[in-house]
């Protein structure tokens, strides 16, 4: 059913997350993505994807892992990239509990963020900020996406009132990489 919308971009932010990556000379990333299922989870490796087509870079199968939206997923999907990919440098963590979940998983391998790994994860930036070092992770605009659709609700009810119906409204909202110290520069 039609019905009015705030989305966010995720395809680009992944794609930017992965530009980031390759602009500090990683090209072994590991992607940390949800349920095949999700369409935000399609997006955001498609996003991935799209950025290595872009730099010539390819991504193989062994460093996508896909898990469910919480904790346990990222620590999971971790440790699987870890085990399948000795030589990755970097990972893109699609969600913010599995950012959670990914740290932990690096804490109890004993890996050094970002010397022996560099991270981005995805929004929740208390976690980021409580995290040593801070991470740099993509952050969704919530206090955005909260005004475009309490402005959207505000415009249905008074369509209500009488004014007749306004066509359903979608709007795309960017997000923004907020930079911590958890990519390391590993150009020669």
């Amino acid at each position: 059913t039609a019905c009015d919308s705030v989305l966010v971009d995720t395809e680009k932010a992944a794609e930017d997350a992965m530009k980031l990556f390759f602009r500090n000379g990683h090209r072994k990333i590991g992607i940390i993505g949800g349920p095949e299922e999700i369409s935000t989870a399609q997006e955001r490796v498609s996003g991935c994807r799209k950025a290595c087509e872009k730099y010539g870079i390819s991504l193989e199968e062994a460093l996508i892992c896909r898990e469910d939206y919480t904790i346990q997923g990222g620590v999971r999907g971790l440790e699987k990239l870890v085990k399948r990919n000795p030589d990755m440098t970097a990972v893109f963590v699609t969600n913010y509990e599995m950012t959670m979940g990914a740290v932990i998983g690096l804490n109890e391998l004993g890996m050094q963020v970002p010397k022996e790994i560099s991270v981005i994860g995805f929004d929740n930036l208390q976690f980021a900020r409580a995290c040593s070092p801070k991470l740099t992770i993509v952050a969704q605009p919530t206090v955005e996406i909260a005004r475009e659709a309490a402005g959207l609700m505000l415009k249905r009810l008074e369509s209500r009132a009488g004014e007749g119906s306004p066509e359903y409204s979608v709007k795309k909202l960017s997000t923004e990489i907020i930079m911590g110290k958890s990519v390391l520069d590993i150009r020669d």
